[in-house]
């Protein structure tokens, strides 16, 4: 790091910008960050090894924007882990960490809101926004009320997309971390889930963060849901290993995180029994009942073991990569 730690404010953000092969996209990141009515005290963009232009379209949008203190970091291709964990080590002094996915845009009072918040409550690990999920002509609003009063079982019924709509507490997020390299996706979740035991994850109402589909229908990068067929597999898995590693502080709590892990497994199996993948359908449905019996994921599992028995569908063990 260029600067000193002493020269570092109380307040600075540090913002962390993964990119792979979206030369467009990322430029509007940029711009959402650049626009903040609280200034980011640096941004470091770390390329992942993009094999078009996007480097180059970083740099030339860094050279019209003198004011803004931004670092490109070039890396090997190795995932958005490493690359995640990269951009992180230069920025592991500033107080506040802030990782928005590259496809992604923050409304202009977002770290305003989002400093203002966790100033406000020195217990708090991450606070994060809703989010308005975008897609051509339509959009959906995702409110995120309901995480400050369970983070974990929040994530566990909804999923852990939260990293571009959230500002975190630098030293906490550390001690949750490093982003896992042994997992392609739903990374996010692996840290976040522990992150949640830390201290208090709270909610930021007002404007959202806009979510978009990646490179979707503009030739760029997938979102990695979208890349690898096993990602749901993969997120109740994560989920999983949690519960069963960090039980809950009470056996109400802990019941009622085996429920939501029981659906989730038998979710999870209904889309895979859909894609026609009947041996990981099993496994799913398998796992539901052993979580939680009253999710009737017997009979489910019953139906997809005569479907594969008789050879209807796909008897992969696993969806393909």
């Amino acid at each position: 790091m260029s600067r000193s730690e002493a020269s570092i404010s109380a307040n600075a953000i540090g913002v962390v910008i993964p990119v792979y092969n979206r030369p467009r996209l990322i430029l509007d990141a940029l711009d959402s960050v650049s626009r903040q009515t609280i200034k980011p005290s640096k941004i470091v963009v770390v390329d992942d090894g993009s094999e078009d232009d996007t480097r180059e379209s970083v740099g030339k949008w860094v050279a019209n924007h003198p004011e803004i203190n931004v670092e490109l970091l070039a890396q090997d291709h190795a995932g958005v882990s490493n690359a995640r964990n990269g951009g992180i080590a230069r920025l592991a002094d500033f107080p506040f960490l802030a990782i928005p996915d590259s496809d992604d845009l923050w409304p202009d009072d977002f770290l305003e809101r989002s400093l203002d918040k966790l100033n406000a409550c020195p217990e708090a690990v991450a606070v994060s926004s809703d989010r308005l999920y975008q897609s051509g002509e339509s959009s959906r609003l995702n409110s995120l009320a309901e995480l400050s009063a369970d983070p974990v079982l929040w994530m566990i019924r909804n999923g852990g997309a939260l990293i571009s709509c959230t500002l975190f507490r630098t030293r906490a997020l550390l001690d949750a971390g490093p982003f896992p390299l042994h997992i392609r996706s739903g990374q996010d979740s692996y840290v976040f889930m522990r992150l949640a035991r830390l201290g208090k994850w709270l909610h930021l109402p007002g404007n959202p963060v806009i979510y978009r589909p990646g490179g979707s229908g503009v030739g760029e990068e997938q979102q990695l849901s979208r890349k690898f067929h096993d990602s749901r597999l993969r997120w109740a898995e994560n989920y999983d290993e949690f519960v069963r590693q960090f039980p809950a502080k009470t056996p109400a709590l802990q019941m009622q995180w085996q429920k939501a892990m029981g659906h989730r497994w038998k979710i999870t199996g209904h889309h895979y029994r859909k894609q026609g993948f009947l041996e990981t359908a099993v496994h799913c449905y398998r796992r539901s009942y052993e979580t939680d019996p009253t999710t009737m994921a017997f009979l489910r599992l019953a139906r997809a073991h005569i479907a594969r028995l008789f050879g209807f569908g796909d008897s992969a063990k696993a969806p393909p990569d």
